[in-house]
């Protein structure tokens, strides 16, 4: 009978031991991340009826076009094809790209607090950092794959300023926002609209 009580007791407190290390390592995660784990769930994208297909047709006609893409088809907001479609949204451009998401977490701060997206114009992304800020169902940052000369280009057009590593890692690239009333991107291009 102690022999039985002595692993039942063992047992639980293993039980106990691995159920705070589960936690813990949960808690670890989110706080990597930026978010609830359950929000990681990528979200479902919805077709653009004609009228809105439409609507889109007529922006692109009228906005200006520059040669970036969308950076991942995960980053889009319709699908078939994928596009992005932002009104309003804060820009940040990094001709040198970005190597973390720690370096976007000042610039993620400060378009949550303007209750815009984060529209990141950059050459490429670590393939993590895409799959991260792709993820979830209140995403946040979205991503124009542009050359250097274009994130330039993206940054005189929305009143912004093109922004190096060192800005990134030192917070200081909150200071080069620019903003744009409404953008629309594809695997063909981007339009952009600084006024609606």
């Amino acid at each position: 009978m102690t022999g039985f009580l002595l692993v039942l007791g063992v047992g639980l407190a293993l039980l106990a031991v691995a159920a705070w290390r589960d936690r813990l390592s949960r808690r670890t995660a989110q706080t990597t991340v930026g978010a609830p784990l359950e929000c990681l769930e990528p979200p479902s994208l919805a077709s653009p009826s004609e009228a809105q297909r439409a609507a889109l047709t007529d922006f692109c006609s009228r906005a200006l076009r520059l040669d970036a893409r969308l950076g991942d088809p995960r980053f889009g907001t319709w699908d078939d094809p994928p596009t992005l479609e932002l009104a309003p949204a804060e820009v940040l451009c990094c001709p040198e790209g970005v190597g973390s998401q720690r370096e976007l977490l000042p610039s993620i701060a400060r378009a949550r607090g303007n209750q815009r997206p984060l529209l990141l114009a950059c050459p490429s992304l670590p393939d993590d950092l895409v799959a991260v800020l792709s993820a979830g169902r209140a995403r946040q940052v979205f991503w124009l794959r542009a050359s250097a000369a274009v994130c330039g280009q993206i940054a005189e057009a929305c009143g912004g300023e093109v922004v190096g590593r060192a800005d990134l890692q030192s917070g200081a690239a909150t200071a080069a926002h620019g903003e744009l009333a409404r953008v629309v991107a594809t695997d063909d291009g981007c339009w952009l609209a600084r006024e609606s």
